[in-house]
């Protein structure tokens, strides 16, 4: 009898365990830095920040980002509020390429005016990166 009662638990731990591994595997997919032990990338250096886009970019361009390698340093440039622009919060290497997280920074009760007005935030390099060797970056909002 003792022995029908273990059969009965058999299907039940295999099927915990497959839901189990079906979770982290969800989990790996949404929440990445969770489970492989990477973080959420690292504050970024503010240089300058001024209203209007970098050289050479179109006036109406929506965002993006320069490199520039004299001096080194990274020119976001977004176009939003001018009360409460976008700028970058964190950057993050991925082998040559950055992931730059842009967001206001302020409380989400913060009242911004509904104009859209574009602005340049001139950032550092990341330690450890060489401008010259930089890919693609993106911008991500946060």
């Amino acid at each position: 009898m003792a022995e029908q009662g273990r059969r009965r638990w058999v299907p039940f731990g295999v099927g915990a365990l497959v839901l189990l591994g079906a979770l982290a595997f969800v989990a790996s997919l949404t929440v990445p830095s969770l489970l492989n032990g990477g973080d959420d990338g690292q504050d970024v250096t503010v240089i300058d920040q001024y209203r209007g886009v970098p050289p050479g970019v179109a006036e109406d361009a929506d965002r993006g980002a320069v490199v520039s390698t004299d001096p080194a340093q990274i020119l976001v440039h977004t176009s939003g509020s001018s009360t409460c622009p976008l700028v970058p919060q964190s950057i993050e290497v991925n082998g040559v390429d950055l992931v730059i997280t842009v967001a206001t920074g302020l409380p989400d009760d913060t009242a911004c005016t509904a104009d859209l007005v574009p602005t340049t935030t001139v950032i550092a390099v990341p330690d450890g990166v060489d401008a010259a060797e930089i890919g693609q970056v993106t911008l991500v909002d946060g």
